[in-house]
């Protein structure tokens, strides 16, 4: 497990699954009260990174199964309220408690996180902005943006990149859904390659 403080957040990235996807857990340590974005796997282990923590919400950066597979686990020990994109939201395996909207503010404790709807990966695809920090979830990652089905939503993730991910500061760390985090700054460098290369369609 990797952890540090970011500010005033705790922050605590877990890599879990058989197919190594990134769970995160923010705790703000003046209320003791927490986030938990991605359970995807191993609730054994995301609960005891929440242990002595009051969970405030369960967040999701998009509904597919590598992201969510540990949440009837962690909801059921948490007791804690399950948000996500409406778009995305008949992929969960329980209903959500509330849907999310662009913009959104969510508060746990006294930091909060601001909604970012970045669709492309999937239609309900969103990023938590909290302060310095981004939980990009599969829309962006070290080289370029994440997986998208078909030329459309390949045009809609790059939209979302452009004009969501890209006007933040160049300091602003990214945690992908996978792999080492990066920064805005060195994505923007990255994607000039990218753009500057063919791709398929459906890349």
């Amino acid at each position: 497990m990797y952890e540090k403080y970011i500010g005033q957040i705790q922050h605590k990235r877990l890599v879990v699954g058989p197919w190594p996807m990134n769970c995160y857990v923010l705790i703000c340590p003046e209320i003791g009260q927490s986030a938990v974005i991605d359970p995807g796997a191993e609730p054994d282990r995301i609960l005891e990174a929440l242990e002595g923590t009051m969970v405030k919400v369960i967040l999701f950066t998009h509904g597919h199964p590598d992201h969510s597979g540990a949440l009837m686990e962690v909801q059921e020990a948490t007791g804690a309220p399950v948000a996500i994109h409406a778009l995305d939201a008949e992929r969960l395996p329980l209903p959500a408690d509330f849907e999310l909207r662009d913009g959104d503010v969510i508060a746990f404790g006294e930091e909060c996180l601001r909604v970012l709807h970045t669709p492309g990966h999937t239609p309900g695809s969103v990023c938590f902005l909290c302060g310095d920090i981004l939980i990009a979830g599969d829309t962006l990652f070290p080289g370029g943006p994440g997986h998208t089905d078909d030329a459309q939503a390949f045009q809609q993730i790059l939209s979302s990149i452009q004009e969501k991910i890209f006007p933040l500061p160049d300091e602003t760390v990214v945690y992908p859904g996978h792999g080492d985090p990066t920064t805005v700054g060195q994505a923007r460098a990255e994607y000039a390659l990218f753009a500057a290369q063919p791709h398929p369609e459906d890349l």
